[in-house]
């Protein structure tokens, strides 16, 4: 990532919000949509490869309509797992995102910068450093020790992967410094927006399926595995379930700040709510409702409060049977072993694993590879740096807790509220970094994932959002 100085108050009055512009951000939202529902149905309802190359080709040629669609379309198929296979398998390494890819590349080079990138020095070089040093460890694990690449697969790095990895998390900073870079204050706007229509619309699709296999909310044998478990659209059920609350606080942060598109963000709520209620995850449900907890002990916001206390009242009255029999065997708990005898994360395998990672030298240069028990990013982290490895992490997150929550202390309403939802989302990154590999900024794999891409995106609008103030910048008051 590229640091630079303050922003230059280079935004014009044009730049501030008209009822235009509204029209514009609908617009956009109805086109992108559509653009995922084709590329839904398409992978979906499996048609000749020869359909999905001209579905795929559609969009390419799409993407050239505007420099704004062509980073929005980059980012669907960046954060959408699916849209890779509108090429499928027939040609061995190629992903559709190396395709999309080259029209934001072509509007980029011939777009002037409009500000320089609004993202703290300190800030950027502590997420860069974080960046560069898991990479390096994570392909040094692999070539030394050769541990699975994914589930199922077992090849070494190889040249090609690695090359692919690291032109995959290019794609992602590029994105991040074009849209503060060049993309104007209403754009940047509308960017924010396009991540929570996103996850909404990944949202929607969950409970389609739910729908159409409804055993899987019964967890019946031999059903839920395929479909929630391992979704073979969009991952595991708790890396999905996350995103889906992350998405959740940026669409109530929306709706707090914001008099446009409100029907918009209360339909992106009610989706978000219904996927996190289906995922049957039970961290997922905790994350929620220590979001909501928190929201409600540091805002005191008497209509958020009683928007939160009539969610759960309608979750009370409705008591879905399959909810409710998820959540049964944590709120029986009554002792530390009935805990780890229902999560194996926590167990006294996983723990006794991760003391041992605490070495100043990294136990993956001396111990053979072997399954992270705890499925936590703290423990994998640990064994490719070592304890300072860990030391280093845990700072930026402590680093990221106390800006955030300065910036929630801000007297601009829009700043105080953003600065709260960055609060809880890394709040509960760092919790959930405990037993969940893919929640932190990067992958210990050395891959960004959804939840990463999220959250450099957020901390990067709210450094923005900051420097709009600070810089009294024309329409900082609408971001």
């Amino acid at each position: 990532m590229i640091s630079t100085s303050n922003p230059t108050p280079s935004i014009s009055l044009a730049e501030n919000f008209t009822g235009t512009q509204v029209n514009t951000q609908v617009f956009s939202l109805i086109q992108l949509s559509v653009i995922y529902l084709i590329c839904w149905l398409t992978v979906y309802m499996e048609p000749a490869e020869q359909v999905r190359y001209i579905v795929a080709a559609g969009i390419f040629i799409f993407q050239f309509t505007s420099f704004y669609n062509a980073v929005a379309v980059l980012t669907l198929v960046l954060f959408i797992p699916f849209p890779d296979n509108l090429i499928g398998s027939e040609i061995s390494g190629l992903k559709f995102q190396r395709i999309a890819c080259w029209p934001a590349i072509y509007f980029s080079l011939r777009s002037k910068s409009i500000r320089k990138f609004p993202v703290q020095y300190g800030t950027v070089l502590l997420l860069t450093i974080s960046f560069i040093f898991i990479k390096i460890s994570a392909d040094i694990l692999h070539i030394v020790q050769e541990p699975p690449l994914s589930l199922g697969q077992t090849e070494a790095l190889g040249l090609k992967n690695f090359i692919a990895k690291t032109f995959n998390i290019g794609l992602h900073l590029y994105v991040i410094y074009v849209v503060f870079t060049k993309f104007s204050q209403s754009n940047i706007l509308r960017f924010f927006n396009l991540f929570v229509l996103l996850a909404a619309l990944q949202a929607g699709t969950l409970i389609y399926l739910a729908i159409e296999n409804p055993a899987v909310l019964v967890m019946e044998q031999g059903t839920f595995n395929n479909l929630l478990w391992q979704n073979p659209y969009f991952g595991h059920k708790n890396d999905w379930g996350i995103l889906l609350v992350f998405a959740l606080f940026l669409a109530i942060n929306r709706f707090s700040t914001r008099n446009a598109l409100k029907y918009f963000y209360i339909l992106s709520i009610v989706l978000l709510l219904g996927g996190i209620a289906i995922s049957l995850s039970r961290q997922a449900y905790v994350f929620t409702v220590l979001g909501f907890a928190i929201t409600i002990g540091l805002k005191r916001d008497l209509k958020m409060t009683a928007g939160i206390f009539i969610i759960m009242l309608v979750l009370v009255i409705i008591q879905p049977e399959f909810l409710f029999t998820r959540m049964e065997s944590m709120v029986n708990v009554e002792s530390a072993e009935d805990f780890q005898n229902l999560n194996r994360k926590v167990s006294d395998l996983s723990i006794n694993q991760f003391v041992k990672n605490l070495q100043i030298i990294p136990r993956m240069f001396y111990v053979e590879w072997e399954y992270n028990w705890s499925e936590g990013f703290w423990n994998g982290i640990t064994h490719q740096l070592g304890i300072l490895g860990l030391g280093y992490h845990i700072f930026i997150y402590l680093y990221f807790l106390v800006r955030f929550f300065g910036f929630m202390n801000q007297k601009p309403r829009n700043l105080s509220f953003l600065g709260l939802t960055c609060l809880i989302i890394v709040l509960l990154m760092f919790i959930g970094c405990a037993n969940r590999r893919a929640i932190n900024f990067m992958h210990y794999d050395g891959t960004i994932r959804q939840t990463g891409f999220i959250a450099i995106f957020l901390i990067a609008y709210c450094e923005y959002v900051y420097y709009s103030f600070h810089k009294k910048i024309v329409g900082s008051d609408r971001l």
